[in-house]
């Protein structure tokens, strides 16, 4: 077992744990208000909406949602993946 209580022999069952994070949904005429929040994580270049995240530059797609993550990270996702993922955490969590 490591620290964080997953066996280095087999695998274990793992829950992930349930944080509030912050998303803007990308409705393909709101970019320049995506790219505000984001900050330097977020440009409108071209007629795109790109996010800089840890693993390099991607295109956010009308309808993707963009997602501020607990290190302060921006990244884009998909709205099955966050529709699958994600529920509303309400006002001030």
């Amino acid at each position: 077992m490591t620290d964080t209580g997953v066996s280095t022999k087999a695998p274990v069952r793992v829950r992930k744990r349930p944080v509030v994070v912050e998303a803007f949904h990308y409705d393909g005429t709101n970019a320049a208000a995506i790219a505000a929040w984001a900050g330097a994580a977020g440009r409108y270049r071209r007629g795109e909406l790109i996010i800089t995240t840890f693993e390099g530059d991607h295109v956010a797609e009308p309808g993707d949602y963009v997602m501020r993550g607990t290190r302060g990270e921006f990244y884009p996702i998909k709205p099955q993946v966050f529709a699958d993922v994600y529920e509303p955490a309400g006002e001030g969590s």
